[in-house]
Order: structure tokens, then C-alpha cells, then sequence
């Protein structure tokens, strides 16, 4: 997703910030911490939803997307099976 976000080539700062809230989701992920992993998640939706970062609609979407369902994969995985 980081080399994803690199190749659409927004400004400095929009494409900092994103990569930053993705790496953060990645050491919640590496550590085990799913639930550190989903606060950042939605805290990076909120961020593409809430800010103008130079995205167009379709990368909102996508982005938006992509958080959503790895929310999903790691609470799917957090939860304890019967």
C-alpha cells in the first residue's frame, strides 16, 4: 500500500502523512496489537474522508476501501475461536 500511495505522486506533505499513518499500521500489525492496528485505520479514514490532501474521489474510495477491510481481516483474526 505504501509503494501504491508513492506512485500517485502527491505533494511532500500529503504523501508523508499517509505513509506515515500506513507504517504506523504496519507495527500494530507486527507487534500483534490488532487493536492498535484498527484505531489506526480509522484514524487514516478519517483522514482521507476529513482533509484535503490533494486525493481525487476514486483514491478516497480506495483508500477508504483498503482500511476497512483490513479493519475487517484483523478483528476477524482478534476474535477468539469456538
Amino acid at each position: 500500500m505504501i509503494e501504491e500511495v508513492k506512485s500517485w505522486h502527491l505533494s511532500d506533505v500529503s504523501e508523508g502523512v499517509l505513509i506515515s499513518r500506513l507504517r504506523d499500521v504496519v507495527q500494530f500489525l507486527d507487534g500483534g496489537k490488532a487493536e492498535g492496528a484498527i484505531k489506526s485505520m480509522d484514524r487514516l479514514t478519517g483522514l482521507v474522508r476529513g482533509h484535503m490532501l490533494g486525493l481525487s474521489k476514486e483514491r478516497q474510495r480506495y483508500l477508504s476501501t483498503w482500511a476497512e477491510c483490513i479493519a475487517m481481516s484483523v478483528l476477524d483474526r482478534s476474535r477468539p475461536s469456538n
